[in-house]
């Protein structure tokens, strides 16, 4: 079985522990092991629990976030690590994504925020926002500070190889730079108005396979007007016809072939969403 770490540097945001424990078991429970690695800083709840599968360490005068990142990479020992804000209430949505991502093969998974559309004038702040931004961010560069921490944080995946090579940087605490424009590995981005909506995954509509049959049907239909209607278009122009034709079929197979692998491991990763109570 597969093991998950998960890195979550909670502070003193414990008023929700008991209640995230008990769901991260639910979640990964006959699916996957899985060890969570709290940094909190304050006194745990009297209720904190002695399961093996949570670790806590106390986040020392002057540690930051980027500092418990750190430490995480290097004592999680699982095939994949996660870098999650456990105190986020839709962490189960955002974990299920990662995990089917990884088991789709990336090796580098990113939750990004995704941009909201905006009227003329809000574009016009948002214009002078970006310069004022960037002037902050030169100022915190020069401090050696990472302005695409920031910015993707919250929740990413990383595979065990990548971790690895994280761990041989140099200069810790940028592991997070840059990370959706590493060439070595299959990363993923996904984007997130951060209302997901996602409640069991056994029953919700699978796109993936309804679209990879959708094409695969079209991509047997368009053989079927090649037969049928090649002989009535004129010899001068019959080859150019029959080889866009083919042309079309190919890639409404391959895009059928894709969506469908997509979807059966999809269907795969069968966790369910649990709602909080």
């Amino acid at each position: 079985m597969k093991k998950v770490s998960i890195i979550s540097p909670v502070f003193e945001n414990l008023n929700r522990l008991g209640q995230t424990i008990n769901g991260l078991t639910e979640f990964f429970k006959d699916k996957y092991d899985f060890e969570v690695l709290y940094y909190y800083s304050g006194e745990l709840p009297a209720d904190a629990p002695t399961d093996s599968h949570f670790m806590f360490y106390q986040i020392e005068k002057g540690q930051s976030y980027n500092d418990c990142i750190t430490d995480g990479f290097e004592k999680a020992n699982g095939n994949c690590v996660i870098v999650a804000d456990l105190n986020d209430l839709n962490y189960k949505d955002y974990l299920l994504k990662l995990l089917v991502e990884w088991e789709n093969k990336a090796q580098i998974v990113l939750i990004k925020k995704e941009k909201e559309k905006q009227n003329f004038f809000q574009k016009i702040g948002n214009f002078f926002g970006k310069i004022f931004r960037k002037l902050g961010d030169l100022l915190v560069g020069v401090a050696g500070l990472n302005k695409d921490f920031r910015a993707m944080r919250t929740f990413q995946l990383f595979a065990d190889n990548v971790v690895e090579v994280i761990k041989e940087f140099p200069q810790k605490n940028y592991y997070l730079r840059n990370f959706d424009c590493w060439v070595d590995f299959r990363v993923t981005v996904l984007y997130s108005n951060e209302i997901l909506k996602v409640k069991n995954h056994e029953k919700v509509f699978n796109k993936n396979l309804f679209f990879g049959c959708t094409s695969l049907l079209l991509s047997l239909a368009m053989l079927f007007v090649l037969i049928f209607t090649s002989k009535l278009i004129d010899a001068t122009n019959r080859s150019m016809y029959v080889l866009i034709g083919i042309g079309l079929m190919i890639v409404f197979a391959v895009i059928g072939l894709y969506n469908l692998y997509k979807g059966f491991v999809y269907k795969k990763t069968k966790i369910k969403y649990l709602d909080e109570k």
